[in-house]
């Protein structure tokens, strides 16, 4: 018995499935990088607020801002391994149900650990330079 070779029709489907699975990743991570990105304005927002004297030297809301958005920022780094590593249990179960043989991508998980560096790097300079 040889290997089945799949028909026009589940080839068709297969791609598509593929093609959906990436974009709901590069969804993740693009939700990924917009709480990075929320999150740093608002950890940011405290110290201009303290800069441009709006604030009435309580110096809460600087910590407050500062810890909002690092915990932000710090979300929107887990995504990414979350999303990259749910990526690869999906293309392999999709893959064993169309009886291929194909690896998942690595891509995905090196994507995710690159976003969830970015998260920890950012949160450490907010830290360090509040």
């Amino acid at each position: 018995m040889g290997a089945q070779t799949p028909s026009r029709e589940t080839s068709s489907l297969d791609l598509r499935q593929h093609l959906a699975l990436e974009r709901t990743l590069l969804a993740y991570l693009r939700t990924g990088l917009a709480f990075i990105a929320v999150g740093f304005v608002i950890a940011r927002f405290g110290l201009i607020v303290r800069e441009l004297g709006l604030q009435d030297s309580a110096p809460h809301t600087h910590v407050l801002s500062l810890s909002l958005g690092s915990a932000l920022v710090l979300l929107g780094g887990a995504i990414g391994p979350i999303a990259g590593s749910s990526y690869r249990g999906q293309v392999k179960r999709l893959n064993a149900a169309m009886n291929l043989h194909e690896k998942p991508v690595a891509l995905a998980n090196a994507l995710g650990v690159i976003l969830a560096f970015v998260g920890v790097s950012m949160t450490a300079y907010l830290i360090v330079s509040a």
